[in-house]
């Protein structure tokens, strides 16, 4: 499990200024910690979104 507070706190600020490619290998890191997962793919989500507009 990722124990990096640097990343809660992205977490709490919705990860701005991350590009897709940097929250996928975020990702990758972060196996166990399903809250953070979860924002991570949200925020994936809304740049898959916006690549398509």
């Amino acid at each position: 499990m990722l124990k990096n507070e640097y990343i809660y706190q992205e977490a709490r600020n919705g990860f701005f200024g991350w590009t897709k490619e940097g929250l996928e290998f975020l990702l990758s890191l972060t196996s166990k910690d399903k809250r953070i997962r979860y924002k991570i793919k949200k925020q994936i989500e809304k740049h898959t979104k916006k690549e398509k507009m």
